[in-house]
């Protein structure tokens, strides 16, 4: 099943206010690529988050971080210890 990431990117607008913007991407070069685009031409101080928050699967589910690494953690496990 396909999944998606959530990534953040922090800059300054051409006003001075500090922007936060998310993107789901299906890696952390095309989030930052992406992230860059929108944010636009008169950015600064672009600040690229690279640990993603939240997983998004093709049929919806949504899963955060945390509980994807603990199923990957159970995957990874001899199925005696398991238990």
């Amino acid at each position: 099943m396909a999944a998606r990431f959530r990534f953040y990117a922090d800059f300054t607008d051409k006003w001075g206010d500090l922007q936060t913007i998310n993107v789901l991407a299906d890696s952390a070069e095309d989030a930052e690529r992406r992230l860059r685009w929108e944010a636009g031409n008169f950015i600064r101080n672009f600040k690229f988050r690279p640990d993603w928050d939240l997983i998004v699967f093709d049929d919806g589910t949504l899963m955060l971080r945390a509980e994807w690494e603990q199923f990957e953690r159970r995957q990874g496990m001899p199925a005696a210890a398991a238990e």
